[in-house]
This record gives structure tokens, C-alpha cells and sequence, in this order.
């Protein structure tokens, strides 16, 4: 056959594409209407990335608490809801974030392709205001 043009690997799977055929790598940060379709709508993972003493002050009914500081070593957690796919949504947040900065770059040093950091508590209750 002729050998494929463009961004389409003949490789790729065609596993029904999940939504969006490899859109964006540039997920925009801070953003919650986006990071509320994510987690709500595509099912993506909702990371919390706080002290355990935060965490239980409060966080969204969907957020897995793994601290920024042990995602390297938690990252079998990540790869265990993403099952294995690198290009699953992963939102990120932390008190003001800081530390959210860093998982985001853990996660995308890892491969991630689609991580945002959606910052801080105010962004968080921005995007999920539902009683935590």
C-alpha cells in the first residue's frame, strides 16, 4: 500500500476513538467547565494532589487523593484507572496549584498526553459545586 500521509498511523487503534481522535495535547489549564466534562463526561481521572489532612477537609466525590510527591511512585494507580491509556484525561489540583504544576509534569514526563492542572480549591469548586 502507499504509506500513510499526515498524523494517521496506520497503527493506531481503532477502538471507537474515545471521543475525540487525538485532538489535543494542549489541554488548556485553569479551566472548569473543561475539566468538569472530563471527569463527568469522559470519565477521566480526578487527581488531588494534597496531604492526606487536607484531603479530609474536603475534596469532590471523585478525587483520588495521591500527593504530588508520590505520584512517581503511585504511578501503577494512574495507569490502573487510565487502564494503560496514555491519551485518558487526568485533571490535577491542589490548594492554589502549586503542587499541581508539578503532577502535571510528573504525569506528562510519564506520557500522559492530556493532563490538566486545574489549579486551586476555588477552581475546584468552580467546577465541581455539588456538597463534597
Amino acid at each position: 500500500g502507499v504509506a500513510a500521509k499526515g498524523m494517521y498511523s496506520p497503527a493506531a487503534p481503532a477502538l471507537g476513538a474515545r471521543f475525540f481522535a487525538k485532538v489535543a495535547d494542549d489541554i488548556p489549564d485553569f479551566d472548569p467547565v473543561l475539566a468538569r466534562k472530563m471527569i463527568n463526561d469522559n470519565n477521566g481521572m480526578l487527581i488531588d494532589c494534597r496531604t492526606e489532612a487536607e484531603f479530609q477537609t474536603g475534596a469532590p466525590p471523585k478525587a483520588n487523593l495521591i500527593p504530588y510527591d508520590q505520584l512517581p511512585s503511585r504511578i501503577n494507580e494512574v495507569e490502573t484507572f487510565t487502564k494503560g491509556d496514555k491519551d485518558w484525561g487526568v485533571v490535577v489540583y491542589c490548594k492554589s496549584g502549586g503542587r499541581a504544576s508539578i503532577a502535571k509534569q510528573t504525569l506528562t514526563q510519564f506520557g500522559y498526553t492530556r493532563v490538566m492542572n486545574l489549579g486551586g480549591l476555588d477552581k475546584v469548586r468552580e467546577a465541581f459545586p455539588e456538597p463534597w
